[in-house]
């Protein structure tokens, strides 16, 4: 039996995914788990992401699970100590600036249970930086470069999104910001694609 079936109750807050592929998986965990007392926290800025939300959600055997809330991640509408697991699925590539990105962190600190709780969080890297002038890891960016940020915009479902650009900053930079003193993150790389994704 997997470890996690056998998990307690866990409220999870997942911050600003409007892909209805990702909602399916989110259900699937809990219909396997089947715990009465897992609740799922969505929340979006965007009225329209919560209206998808909320479409998607009522046909779902475990919508009962569910709390759709359209609210600002750098302002979470909930109390401290809230949340076994925070998913942030590149979310906070909407940010545009250093300060943005800390207040992210900042509130998802805030929200977590302890220092046991987690945090998920996938961000886009820019692929210009990947050839050996900047390094393995993108390590060897220069200096006044780290901080710039980088223009992209995300795939919809069938095509290219012009309506809306993100930011995407290089890796080094996002070392640094978990690393920060103000936020101060444990955290563990993980690859998705080519050690992050890249746009």
């Amino acid at each position: 039996m997997p470890k996690y079936l056998l998990l307690p109750p866990h409220y999870s807050l997942i911050e600003g995914s409007t892909f209805i592929q990702n909602i399916d998986v989110v259900d699937k965990i809990l219909v396997q788990r089947n715990n009465l007392g897992d609740r799922i926290v969505l929340i979006d800025i965007s009225p329209s992401a919560t209206t998808t939300h909320k479409k998607r959600i009522k046909a779902l055997p475990t919508k009962e699970k569910y709390i759709i809330v359209q609210g600002d991640m750098n302002n979470i509408p909930l109390k401290d100590n809230h949340a076994d697991i925070v998913i942030n699925d590149c979310a906070i590539n909407f940010n545009t600036s250093d300060a943005q990105n800390k207040q992210t962190l900042t509130e998802i600190k805030r929200v977590l249970k302890s220092d046991q709780s987690i945090c998920i969080l996938s961000t886009v890297v820019p692929k210009c930086y990947d050839n050996a002038e900047f390094g393995q890891d993108q390590e060897l960016i220069p200096s006044e470069l780290i901080d710039k940020p980088v223009d992209f915009f995300p795939l919809t479902f069938s095509e290219p999104s012009t309506e809306i650009s993100r930011k995407c900053w290089p890796v080094p930079y996002y070392k640094n910001l978990f690393e920060s003193e103000s936020v101060k993150f444990n955290y563990h790389e993980f690859d998705i694609l080519n050690r992050m994704c890249r746009l």
